[in-house]
């Protein structure tokens, strides 16, 4: 599956727009074009550039990835409502998990600030989201393929 230039892999087939509102109503947020327009072709999949960098104000420079975009299948454990309704008690206020990387930490759409979204990570257990972006589109140019250093390979 391609979206936007980007190879994406292992993802369910693709949904209609009511799945998308359906979870709007459930998780009482808007959900950014952007990423309904990604998800509705790419959910439970993972882009071939899935690698990203960022700055932790407590441990510093660390790189992470998508593992998985969080589906909006049914049938699927690994889908948006249902990991939010799991980690609710645990979230800081406002953050809405669309993508996990595999290791029990999330990207985040961030509702914080208002409804309009930016893009957060949470280290599970941690109390706030660490800024990465201000838009999903923006988030996934910050992907790279995986590196043997902490950020994007050099042109």
């Amino acid at each position: 599956m391609q979206w936007k230039k980007t190879e994406w892999r292992g993802c369910h087939p693709p949904i209609d727009s009511g799945r998308l509102d359906q979870a709007e109503h459930i998780l009482g947020v808007v959900l950014p074009r952007d990423y309904k327009e990604c998800a509705q072709c790419c959910h439970g999949g993972r882009p071939s550039k899935n690698v990203f960098a960022f700055d932790d104000p407590e441990i510093g420079r660390m790189e992470s990835c998508i593992g998985t975009l969080l589906s909006f299948a049914e049938d699927d454990n690994e889908n948006v409502i249902r990991t939010h309704t799991r980690l609710a008690a645990f979230l800081p206020e406002g953050a809405v998990p669309v993508a996990d990387d595999g290791g029990g930490d999330f990207v985040c759409l961030d509702y914080s600030g208002g409804p309009s979204p930016t893009i957060g990570y949470w280290h599970h257990g941690e109390s706030k989201l660490i800024p990465l972006a201000s838009s999903f589109s923006e988030f996934l140019d910050m992907l790279y393929e995986e590196s043997s250093y902490l950020g994007p390979q050099p042109k």
